[in-house]
């Protein structure tokens, strides 16, 4: 019996060997294919300040044309469009569909030179298939890249009931990418680079996204022009009518600031509350219901070979630390405060001996550990696999939004605030008002404004150095796990659930060279 079971083990530990291994070269073909499109749809993805914030936009021809939601237009004649290499572009709107929550600008002034853009793929992506979303989820962050996130098309197809009332996404791509505002109005993509639709919206019950589909899009694009706004129903709004040139006259002054601020250099949001604690436990909350998606536990299974034993302790069983070597830890310091001497394991101590304020750490010494410790990685491109660890193995999985870059304290202040749901109530109640027939449907929208706070939640607000950006959903309580690569390299130190689904972890390279450690 004793020598049929060994036989047993024998065989098992031989066949997953090839299992993991095999994982492992679908988890690098993933990951090749991933950094290189993140390097081209950075480029073909533009912000799109509307009359009271931003949103996100793609570029659809070489002109500059650029698609969009209508909730990020709302109505407004001309817009201002941003890219990551610094350009600054007004826009005219071609045209409006209300009802299928897109808008459609073209550059005012003919361009020096060609753009970069997508190029559309009409057939609907296949549940399974991995899709990729661009956009700025809260905005800007540091610089002008945007953050790129990976999910999957899932079962269960659009929306039965139109959002607030008035936006139709009952034909909408489902995806398990959680979309937050900033993502509106931005690019679906699949792996080839080609655009499947425009992200529009979230259902806050099940963290599902939706996308209007390119077939849609390129039905727009051939259909609108003059600047038409297409009223739910399908009636038109031709641009010369009186109501078109009334909401222009409500909007085009706000764009004009709006275009005058961003021109200048000034942050086009204002800054709002800190969020509260029980706006956190909603963070919490949805960070571990995400991590049950689809295509997060497809990621778990490519990165299941990844060795995490020891590399993450949990200090006084309250907060994560990350093991940077045999006798250091790294934690976040602004979780230990002013205690000095941590427990953790059976009867491990730790001892604070080092912080640094800019990107928020701690470094403690403890006894020697017998742990292999990974070698280290420099700081990984966007696209790169990833997984954040804790004591008992992964906690969450996802790809590298965006390379290392600072952030500053202003930018995460505004981050935090919550956005922009007063200005756009105030907005919409004026256009109520202005067109009785809006009302119903303007209504519920103003309503439920309030209801985004706890899915734009994350830590408190301030600035990191260096740190870079990546979407394996973490809880805010999480700060300090290690970050590990496809190979199970140590490339990070985890600092912030950073509100709008994006985290911060501190590059490796950055973590040795501020505490002096090799």
């Amino acid at each position: 019996m004793r020598r049929r079971l060994g036989l047993g083990i024998a065989l098992l530990v031989s066949l997953a060997a090839p299992l993991v291994a095999e994982d492992a070269r679908k988890g690098q073909d993933l990951q090749d294919r991933l950094v290189k499109l993140a390097r081209a749809a950075q480029d073909r993805t533009a912000i799109v300040y509307g009359a009271v914030g931003l949103g996100s936009g793609a570029v659809v021809d070489e002109k500059g044309t650029t698609v969009t939601n209508a909730h990020v237009g709302l109505f407004a004649r001309v817009a201002l469009l941003e890219f990551q290499d610094g350009r600054k572009i007004k826009a005219r709107r071609r045209g409006m569909d209300l009802e299928r929550d897109l808008a459609i600008y073209e550059p005012i002034e003919k361009l020096e030179k060609p753009v970069p853009f997508f190029e559309l793929a009409t057939e609907r992506p296949e549940v399974g298939t991995w899709l990729v979303a661009v956009g700025y989820p809260g905005g800007p962050r540091g610089d002008l890249r945007a953050t790129f996130s990976l999910g999957k098309a899932i079962e269960g197809g659009g929306l039965k009931q139109a959002i607030n009332g008035i936006l139709r996404y009952d034909d909408a791509i489902r995806t398990d990418i959680a979309i937050f505002p900033g993502n509106s109005g931005g690019p679906l993509l699949d792996l080839e680079g080609k655009l499947r639709g425009i992200n529009g919206a979230l259902e806050f019950g099940t963290g599902a996204g939706f996308a209007v589909p390119a077939d849609t899009v390129k039905d727009r694009l051939e259909t609108l022009e003059g600047g038409a706004i297409r009223l739910p129903g399908g009636r038109i709004l031709k641009g010369t009518s009186f109501l078109a040139r009334a909401v222009d006259r409500i909007i085009e002054p706000r764009i004009e600031r709006m275009v005058e601020r961003v021109k200048d250099g000034f942050d086009p949001n204002p800054k709002g509350r800190v969020v509260a604690e029980h706006v956190k436990q909603a963070s919490d909350d949805l960070a571990r219901h995400l991590r049950e998606l689809p295509h997060a536990k497809a990621l778990s299974e490519l990165l299941h070979g990844v060795e995490t034993h020891g590399l993450a302790v949990s200090l006084d069983e309250k907060y994560l630390a990350a093991r940077i070597d045999r006798t250091h830890l790294v934690a976040k310091a602004s979780f230990l405060g002013d205690q000095k001497e941590w427990s953790f394991g059976t009867h491990e101590k730790a001892r604070v001996v080092k912080t640094d304020e800019k990107n928020d750490l701690a470094l403690l010494e403890t006894d020697e550990a017998d742990v292999k410790i990974p070698r280290d990685a420099k700081a990984p491109a966007a696209g790169a696999l990833c997984a954040a660890v804790g004591p008992d193995g992964i906690l969450a999985c996802g790809i590298v939004s965006v390379g290392a870059r600072e952030i500053p304290e202003a930018v995460s202040e505004r981050i935090a605030s919550g956005g922009t749901s007063g200005q756009l109530a105030k907005i919409l109640r004026r256009l109520a008002q202005l067109a009785p027939s809006l009302e119903q449907a303007l209504e519920p929208i103003v309503g439920q404004l309030e209801a985004q706070e706890s899915i734009n939640a994350g830590n408190e607000p301030r600035g990191y150095e260096h740190v870079l950006s990546h979407d394996a959903p973490l809880a805010p309580s999480e700060a300090g796990a290690p970050l590990l690569d496809l190979e199970g390299r140590l490339v990070g130190v985890n600092v912030s659930n950073a509100n709008y689904g994006t985290s911060y972890a501190v590059p490796i390279e950055t973590v040795r060279k501020t505490f002096g450690l090799k």
